[in-house]
């Protein structure tokens, strides 16, 4: 994880801890260079296939892990699964919404928590937001960029920070999130993220495949006086049911 960060600072990154505090100013540039040779090894250090992504008139072909098997070795690091290659059926249907709810995503602030292989973030740019991503994983990043490079799509900012200890004090339009709410121990920094994140009259947008945990997580928030509403995506062949949440104040 060291040899990986430092490798992002070589390339430009910004990696935040608890000790700094970033307003929106202090967000890294915008990146114009092609991704570094310490992105494009990825694929030689991870098993990742070519996904595609079809909706409407975007089409993207992404770079994920093809599934939990193919990452998770003979020693699996129970501290820090390797859930963050591979694109989730909410990642999916998330980016799906995105495109076909008809909202206007042309200069929206937006914060995409938990990014991966970077989907959503990746659709919303392409749609007209203003995107940053931000991921604890440092390579979730790496394979973020290299996604959006490979798929013709500039501007996106990336941030590598930690929900329990989050360092940044910029407000935004639009938060986007699938498949975060998996573990009750993070469900207070995730809230925490969301009150210090949100700009007022924003929405966050997190989608779930019906998880138990997920249900404690909004009704949290709802007893807090949040509005949440919740609906049922569309689904795509073989895939689970994914629930939308539409989170606000």
């Amino acid at each position: 994880m060291l040899d990986t960060r430092y490798k992002m600072q070589a390339a430009g990154y910004t990696i935040l801890h608890a000790g700094y505090r970033a307003t929106g100013a202090d967000l890294p540039p915008c990146r114009i260079q092609p991704p570094s040779s310490s992105i494009s090894d990825l694929p030689s250090r991870i098993p990742l296939v070519e996904t595609a992504f079809r909706e409407g008139a975007l089409a993207l072909d992404l770079l994920a892990a093809p599934d939990l098997e193919a990452v998770i070795g003979e020693e699996p690091d129970l501290e820090r699964p390797p859930y963050w290659p591979i694109i989730w059926p909410a990642a999916g249907a998330l980016a799906r919404f995105l495109v076909t709810c008809k909202e206007d995503w042309s200069g929206k602030q937006t914060l995409e928590l938990g990014c991966g292989p970077g989907l959503p973030g990746i659709v919303a740019t392409a749609l007209g937001a203003l995107v940053v991503q931000s991921d604890y994983i440092a390579d979730a990043l790496l394979l973020a960029e290299l996604n959006a490079w490979r798929n013709g799509v500039r501007g996106i900012r990336r941030v590598a920070a930690d929900w329990r200890a989050w360092p940044l004090r910029a407000r935004f339009d639009r938060v986007l999130a699938s498949d975060v709410t998996y573990d009750r121990a993070f469900h207070r920094p995730l809230r925490n993220v969301l009150e210090e994140s949100l700009a007022p009259g924003g929405a966050a947008y997190f989608a779930d495949p019906g998880r138990p945990p997920a249900l404690p997580f909004f009704a949290m928030l709802e007893d807090e006086g949040w509005s949440v509403e919740m609906h049922a995506l569309p689904q795509e062949k073989d895939d689970p049911t994914v629930f939308l949440y539409r989170v606000g104040r």
